[in-house]
């Protein structure tokens, strides 16, 4: 197993009201000029903090407004000739192949994410408000991954936690695998509005390729959110949520509880000092655990770019981990 000790290096204070002002200022990505990275605040332990890495550009997005309201469309990078791209989004009920290469109508997809305009600081109070400002490098990762790994997911039953805003990999999973159920779940109840609106607008748009797509309220520490999910799913996928670590103990019970006895969970995180570590010991009081750091030559040949030639890349932070966790 990877061995994970890193401490962080960096992690300087912001002033709170300076960061709420600028939360919603757009950024460029690096990836593209016509790109733009919007929401960069996070709330750590009370903290307000920033982040100087904006992610891997795995993904194109545009802001895009509909009805009046402010959305960001999410699609394939049609200048990304690379593995993960060659997976087939397929339509609903199909059975294909998955060879098509990034540029083929197979290939591409398209996803409707509600963006929000303004924030308060009541939406930044209640259970693990940490997803509600910005997609973060682990979410972009996952959501890469699991495009690139259609056999894992076509005709399961997957379940995301901790989805935030955006559930980015459950959305892209739902709009290139015709899975048998998805449930997109957070604790935050903003979160899940955020989610039940943007699953109405995929619909709207026939960008779905799985027909069961839900949202729920979930809380790893309070039992009765998902005891009536027992033994439930054969995917159950997270990403950027362990970095609490009071609450690692309520995401392998809540885990250990939904998933079927011969199911699999992924999840993708950064060390961020000893956090992961940390969540990776209590999981083997649990689960199987597999940890690697080299899950797609892809992403890692971008990261090992990013270390170079970007003085704001942190291994520490922005380079997510991936956790298999397989019932003992």
């Amino acid at each position: 197993m990877l061995e994970m000790g890193e401490h962080a290096t960096s992690s300087a204070p912001r002033r709170r009201w300076d960061l709420l002002s600028k939360a919603f200022e757009e950024l460029k990505t690096g990836c593209s000029t016509s790109e733009k990275q919007p929401d960069t605040l996070r709330i750590v332990n009370n903290a307000a903090t920033t982040r100087r890495f904006h992610g891997f550009g795995l993904f194109s997005r545009e802001d895009v407004v509909i009805d009046g309201e402010q959305w960001i469309r999410v699609t394939s990078r049609k200048d990304f000739a690379i593995e993960g791209y060659a997976a087939t989004a397929y339509s609903a009920g199909e059975e294909h192949a998955g060879s098509d290469t990034v540029g083929t109508s197979s290939g591409s997809f398209e996803l409707f994410l509600r963006k929000e305009a303004a924030v308060c600081l009541t939406d930044l109070t209640g259970f693990d408000n940490t997803g509600n400002i910005c997609i973060w490098p682990a979410e972009e990762v996952m959501a890469f991954w699991c495009l690139g790994n259609p056999s894992l997911f076509r005709g399961k039953r997957i379940c995301e936690l901790g989805g935030g805003m955006a559930s980015l990999g459950g959305n892209v999973i739902a709009c290139t695998m015709p899975a048998e159920m998805l449930l997109l779940t957070d604790g935050n109840e903003k979160c899940c509005a955020n989610c039940e609106a943007a699953i109405a607008q995929n619909r709207k748009r026939q960008t779905y390729s799985c027909e069961n797509v839900s949202s729920r309220r979930l809380r790893w520490d309070v039992t009765e959110d998902y005891r009536c999910l027992a033994i439930t799913f054969d995917v159950v996928i997270a990403a950027d949520c362990v970095f609490k670590a009071e609450y690692h103990e309520a995401l392998c019970r809540c885990i250990r509880h939904i998933l079927k006895n011969d199911g699999i969970a992924i999840i993708f995180a950064p060390k961020r000092g000893n956090t992961l570590t940390d969540f990776v010991t209590r999981a083997k009081e649990y689960f199987e655990v597999l940890v690697s750091d080299r899950y797609s030559e892809d992403v890692f040949s971008l990261h090992e770019a990013q270390k170079t030639k970007s003085p704001e890349y942190s291994e520490n932070l922005n380079y997510p981990l991936q956790v298999k966790l397989r019932i003992k």
